[in-house]
């Protein structure tokens, strides 16, 4: 049985200060990651995702702070090490970079952007990261490997970690394409690389917009704009409705 999830993708508007949340389907097949439903995505591993059932959303109304309470240790600090650049003057040191994500799984499976796995800036994709570690709200920490990734098309990226010894809470998987304007949104993520599950709250101000990326030039369409503050290193993280259930990536 296959199971469609539509995630929303984000990036953020700095003019404004508004987050812009963008629609995605996203395909996983029981025996792994949909190849039909990501044409364009970079697959590195050998093996395709094994993905266990997720949780099932109750329907059940939940204030901010029951969201946060239920699902904060969900949400995990990712940072990327890039080779550094290589030439006459640069001696290639290496870079970080650092962002959010959120655990899908007890199979150590965490949602991301692509962005925040990948270089980007050219039209043909992003190179992905020489190292990825994964920090918990726990304190535990655990090295992740890319599983596949789209930058062109959705900025989404699925990693993995080793789930042994690890205490992972995996999120609802909610339906974007039931979002409404005026509906109320919770984002919680890792801003600035150093407040750990951070947790903001707003409304979905619009949908149907498309955003282009300052630095690719890739446009993704029918983005749904919430003014839920998304600040730097919020990327990657989890965008909640009232259901408790994840309904975007910031």
């Amino acid at each position: 049985m296959n199971k469609l999830v539509n995630v929303v993708l984000g990036t953020v508007s700095g003019a404004v200060g508004a987050a812009l949340l963008l629609t995605f389907a996203l395909l996983f097949h029981v025996g792994g990651l949909g190849e039909e439903g990501l044409r364009t995505v970079t697959v590195p591993a050998d093996s395709p995702p094994q993905l266990s059932a997720t949780p099932v959303s109750t329907g059940k109304t939940m204030g901010t702070t029951e969201i946060y309470d239920k699902y904060a240790d969900s949400v995990v600090q990712i940072v990327a090490t890039f080779a550094g650049p290589k030439d006459f003057f640069h001696a290639g040191a290496e870079e970080e970079g650092i962002g959010s994500g959120f655990v899908i799984s007890n199979d150590g499976y965490i949602l991301t952007n692509a962005h925040v796995v990948t270089t980007e800036g050219t039209q043909s994709g992003g190179s992905p990261a020489k190292s990825l570690k994964v920090k918990f709200k726990d304190g535990k920490q655990a090295d992740a490997e890319i599983v596949g990734y789209d930058i062109t098309g959705s900025d989404v990226a699925v990693i993995k970690v080793n789930p042994d010894g690890l205490n992972l809470v995996p999120v609802v998987l909610g339906d974007s394409s039931q979002v409404r304007v005026g509906e109320p949104v919770v984002a919680i993520g890792s801003p600035f690389g150093v407040y750990d599950s951070s947790l903001t709250a707003g409304v979905v101000s619009a949908v149907d917009r498309n955003v282009q990326s300052p630095e690719s030039g890739f446009v993704i369409q029918d983005a749904i704009q919430t003014d839920a503050a998304i600040n730097r290193g919020n990327s990657g993280g989890p965008l909640f409705n009232t259901r408790g259930e994840v309904i975007g990536i910031n």
